[in-house]
């Protein structure tokens, strides 16, 4: 899972809570790179209910995979793509991006940057306005 839907799940919106519960028997990973954002975007805000803590209890549900050589390889090539055809995405997609192609998973996100990426699954959400 990307960021940006962990964080919607983290701020209580409905979409992301009940994507999650209507997969009641699915195992959700996300990369240790997408933790960092999360963890670092809970030091940045000026919510002091939301610690480090609070963020990783609240996704204790999701399983935590940590970036392998071959992940990192992987997104070498998929950042290498994606300059080649001009459509460069952030780092820290690229590194999702990667892991994700490498294991063969879907990405599932709002972020319709993920859609740039060649031979990538991505289960792109609409939340609610």
């Amino acid at each position: 899972m990307d960021s940006s839907v962990l964080a919607d799940y983290l701020r209580g919106r409905e979409y992301a809570g009940e994507y999650v519960r209507n997969r009641e028997s699915t195992t959700f990973h996300t990369s240790s790179i997408i933790m960092w954002e999360l963890f670092y975007g809970a030091l940045d805000r000026d919510a002091p209910s939301r610690t480090i803590e609070t963020v990783a209890e609240s996704l204790s549900w999701v399983e935590v995979v940590p970036l392998t050589f071959e992940d990192a390889a992987e997104a070498a090539t998929v950042r290498d793509e994606l300059y080649s055809n001009g459509t460069p995405i952030p780092v820290p997609d690229v590194l999702l991006a990667g892991a994700v192609r490498q294991a063969g998973g879907t990405v599932v996100t709002r972020d319709t940057d993920f859609e740039r990426v060649p031979d990538l699954s991505v289960d792109l959400l609409a939340p609610e306005r």
